[in-house]
């Protein structure tokens, strides 16, 4: 009777309790995780660790929902795991006194990737991107492009940059150089990847 007893408060213990694993431990095999109710399969915190092996995850909990997750790709070298984003600007009737008034801001450090842009309406339009500061949103600051795009009827598109790391929350500008002909349209498209 005893050993009934002490034999079903094992059981019990053993079906109702969790299983804590320390050290290092080489899981093999199929794990199911479907019936639970929550998992955390990576670390996670506000900053990246320093020291990372290849194939590590990491949840960054303070990055911007959709872009928490980052992937050790070498030694102690994360990247973030989501691909590029885009903004847009369409600016109606540009003329070339916009140079510089529409501003993009990123909230946090990017990477420009690819810029493209077309008209619609007559000829063209061509522009660059300027990074400016915050305290001085007016001042000319560094051009993203090494030499203007011109933007015609048919997308003109570059991937070659003289500043393509753009600092969180530094204003990047839109300056126009010159315009030809009588545009009613300028659309400009911008991909970046959160760094």
């Amino acid at each position: 009777m005893k050993r009934s007893i002490a034999a079903f408060v094992i059981a019990a213990g053993l079906a109702y309790g969790q299983t804590v694993i320390n050290g290092d431990r080489a899981i093999t095999g199929s794990w199911d995780a479907s019936g639970a109710t929550s998992t955390k399969p990576v670390s996670s915190g506000t900053a990246l660790p320093t020291v990372c092996a290849t194939g590590a995850v990491f949840f960054k909990t303070d990055a911007a929902a959709g872009r928490n997750l980052y992937v050790c790709t070498a030694a102690d070298t994360w990247k973030q795991a989501s691909g590029p984003d885009a903004k847009s600007i369409t600016l109606i009737d540009p003329v070339a006194g916009d140079s510089g008034r529409v501003q993009l801001v990123f909230p946090a450090a990017v990477t420009i990737t690819r810029i493209g842009c077309s008209v619609r309406g007559a000829t063209s339009v061509s522009i660059n991107l300027d990074e400016r500061t915050a305290a001085a949103p007016d001042a000319a600051g560094t051009p993203v492009m090494s030499s203007d795009l011109a933007c015609g009827t048919s997308e003109a598109a570059t991937t070659m940059f003289a500043n393509a790391a753009i600092a969180g929350r530094a204003p990047l500008a839109l300056t126009i150089s010159a315009i030809s002909g009588t545009p009613d349209t300028l659309r400009v498209f911008v991909e970046y990847t959160v760094d």
